[in-house]
């Protein structure tokens, strides 16, 4: 965090190096918090970002860490230096802890050296040593990982070059054997008992599992153990407890050695590693006892939780019939909240801060709770807020005041409710709640055909509010609010049709939702997308499309203004169904977007959007390169003889006056467009009927989604970016017990 504090004023020329320092924040944090899923995730993240970094920055750490001494050594390290030997040492443990994790540095600083078989100087420092353990670390785990699919294939490893590279590191680490014993017997080896020596410890861990997994690269996977092979796993316990046992010692003295749970993911992994590969149950045993004593408390490297896992899975191998039955086990939730609507709940929305809820009923009533300090759901207002189905609710951000609710009814009307702070419990939104239909703040709707979907996003720097409206001919309106945060007047800035309009008695369904980051992701911005350009999912029929807005010029009355204007980026996937909902992603931070469907075929896709670009463009990541498309409508209204005034009236409140028609959108490669491209990365059936909803969580790794088996299924996205199912949560019928 300290390091994270020194960029706090700095340009954005170092906002790659502001990323990474977030991504390590953000795996300190959630390993704190007892979720490890969401570290490896944050982890993953960040070496997916140094993967696309050059290899003069990576070759840096092919240098020895400067010795520096006191408390501020690592102040005299530069930034990106520091993160990238963070990141380093995280991914070596993290690849023997968690199942396919790519070791991407390690890969990137192996290329070009396979078949390197330099001899290695003595050690005549502790650095020295340190470095050539590191390396020899690091190209292990690259071997391993870019021959993980064949492990005990005889074939593979008969051919030259694999069968060198084998030799090469084996050889290397016998030398290592040598030159690290000659070194402990010279004046400069550190004294037992030192931070040096646990450190010296610590390397030759890391060095004896490497080598080990090194010498079983070749074997098959469920092959016997030879005595050697068993008493190299020994060697690894005996270290593990040197270790264990000093650095408990140390930790008992107050002010010796920092508490850092980068101690933890260097003896836990590779105990870890004992612990699944060993087939010896004297040494397992062993490594066992280490973890249930560790002291450290870090989840994802917690020494307790990775005994108790161990052994339980080994009591489930051992006596699989004294498993107790799913049926034996507490089904349900101790806390019920009871609604208190008499008809079925359609919509249900929560406010940002997750302490407020809105429910909407089939009869046209709407409900909002509030959780008080104790946990407890309490009842704070109802009121007639439609003359029939409520279809859709939306908070609006708790900045904008007071507190506004947005819902929309089957009749097609959308209304905006605001609450009266001052007011009386039962009366915050409504004037009275025995009233059958109470009067909105502000109501809007269409002439023609009824609404059925909405969004709205609010802008917090400019202050205003958008908001999109879905009509059941196929048509998208995009409305803008006149003045800042005046909730009561709205202005048209776009209408175009989605889908070909449906036959009369033909099932129709639709949904639009914004794009609920706050600005497009980094490469979209590097591909030419606008900062302050809106971007729109909308499920029309059987199609997903993605719409983004651009700003045109356009000429009344001699007169140029600026207007935005939104075009087809991508059409997402084929669906064989009706699409009931779409959702869209938060935290493009990771490069990308990401968006959800829920189809009638049963089957929850997820896609990711990319902005390709060219790395020859010419352009840098530099703030002030990537906003710089961002003036073409200055550039053109100087080109058109009209000064460009700072102060003129917003180009989204003008009247339109665009080149095509309300008809359907088309890319067609214009000014200010940027073609999207899709991936589907994930097509999940876990209903097996059909879906009704889909929803991110605020930073996009849970992903929820309903269907017909009136199930809740959660999906997480594991740390190789796949999607699976996490959890699941069902309705339970229970015959209930008289107290």
């Amino acid at each position: 965090m300290s390091k994270l504090s020194s960029y706090a004023h700095v340009s954005m020329k170092d906002g790659i190096t502001v990323i990474l320092l977030c991504c390590v924040s953000f795996v300190c944090i959630e390993t704190l918090r007892n979720n490890w899923r969401a570290a490896l995730t944050h982890l993953s993240n960040g070496l997916r970002i140094i993967e696309s970094l050059p290899m003069s920055t990576l070759n840096k750490l092919r240098d020895p860490l400067p010795s520096h001494h006191g408390p501020s050594a690592t102040e005299s390290i530069s930034g990106m230096d520091y993160i990238l030997r963070l990141f380093a040492t995280w991914e070596v443990s993290c690849a023997l802890f968690a199942e396919n994790f790519k070791p991407v540095i390690s890969i990137k600083l192996y290329e070009g050296r396979e078949i390197d078989d330099t001899p290695l100087e003595e050690f005549r420092a502790i650095m020295q040593a340190h470095q050539a353990i590191v390396q020899y670390t690091r190209d292990v785990f690259a071997l391993v990982w870019l021959t993980r699919k064949h492990q005990g294939d005889d074939e593979f490893w008969s051919r030259p070059l694999p069968r060198r590279q084998h030799e090469i590191l084996m050889g290397r680490g016998d030398s290592l054997t040598g030159l690290f014993e000659r070194f402990m017997e010279r004046p400069e080896a550190p004294a037992s008992g030192t931070e040096e020596y646990y450190s010296v410890c610590l390397d030759m861990l890391h060095y004896k599992c490497a080598r080990l997994m090194c010498h079983t690269l070749h074997q098959k996977p469920f092959q016997r153990q030879s005595p050697g092979i068993i008493a190299q796993h020994a060697d690894l316990v005996s270290i593990s407890t040197l270790l264990y046992r000093g650095l408990a010692a140390k930790q008992r003295q107050p002010g010796t050695l920092p508490r850092s749970f980068t101690l933890d993911i260097g003896i836990i992994p590779p105990l870890y590693f004992v612990l699944v590969s060993c087939q010896d149950p004297m040494v397992q045993a062993s490594a066992l006892a280490i973890l249930q004593d560790y002291p450290q408390r870090e989840n994802l490297w917690d020494g307790n939780l990775v005994h108790s896992l161990l052994v339980t899975v080994q009591n489930m191998a051992a006596f699989p019939h004294d498993i107790p039955a799913i049926a034996d086990e507490k089904t349900g939730f101790d806390l019920n909240v009871q609604h208190g609507h008499h008809d079925l709940v359609q919509a249900v929305a929560f406010n940002a801060y997750g302490d407020r809820c809105a429910t909407g009923s089939v009869d046209g009533k709407i409900k909002v709770f509030n959780r008080h300090k104790d946990g407890v759901w309490h009842h704070c207002d109802t009121w007639g807020a439609h003359g029939g189905e409520i279809l859709e609710l939306q908070w609006l951000p708790p900045t904008v005041y007071p507190n506004l609710i947005a819902s929309l009814g089957i009749e097609g009307r959308f209304k905006l409710w605001a609450e009266d702070p001052s007011a009386a419990p039962g009366r915050r939104f409504s004037a009275s709640n025995r009233a059958t239909t109470s009067k909105a703040a502000y109501e809007m709707r269409s002439a023609k055909f009824p609404y059925r979907s909405f969004s709205m996003k609010h802008n917090e720097e400019t202050r205003h509010t958008y908001l999109a409206l879905l009509a059941s001919d196929g048509r998208l309106m995009v409305y803008e609010n006149e003045q800042p945060e005046n909730m009561s007047e709205y202005t048209a800035i776009d209408e175009f049709s989605v889908c070909p309009k449906p036959s009369r008695g033909e099932e129709i369904s639709f949904k639009v939702r914004f794009d609920p980051n706050p600005d497009p992701c980094y490469n979209a911005l590097r591909a030419g997308v606008s900062s302050d350009s809106l971007g729109l999912v909308v499920a029309g029929m059987s199609s997903v499309k993605i719409y983004r807005s651009r700003d045109v010029i356009a000429t009344s009355y001699g007169v140029a203004q600026t207007q935005r204007e939104f075009y087809l980026a991508v059409e997402v996937g084929v669906h064989r169904g009706l699409v009931r909902d779409v959702a869209w992603a938060p935290g493009n931070i990771r490069g990308y977007d990401t968006i959800a469907t829920a189809c009638q075929d049963g089957f929850v896709r997820i896609f990711r959007i990319d902005t390709p670009h060219s790395p020859d463009d010419g352009k840098t990541w530099f703030t002030t390169e990537l906003m710089k498309h961002e003036n073409h409508h200055a550039q053109a209204l100087s080109k058109a003889g009209q000064p460009n005034d700072k102060h003129h009236q917003s180009g989204l409140t003008v009247s339109l006056a665009k080149s095509g028609s309300h008809a359907e959108r088309h890319f067609s490669g214009q000014p200010g467009q940027v073609k999207h491209v899709f991936k589907e990365v994930a097509k999940l059936d876990s209903h097996r009927t059909p879906v009704w909803r889909v929803g991110f969580d605020d930073d996009g790794q849970i992903l929820a989604s309903t269907g017909d088996d009136g199930k809740l299924v959660c999906y997480r996205q594991t740390p190789s970016g796949t999607w699976a199912k996490s959890s699941e949560l069902a309705m339970v019928k229970t015959r209930m017990a008289t107290p």
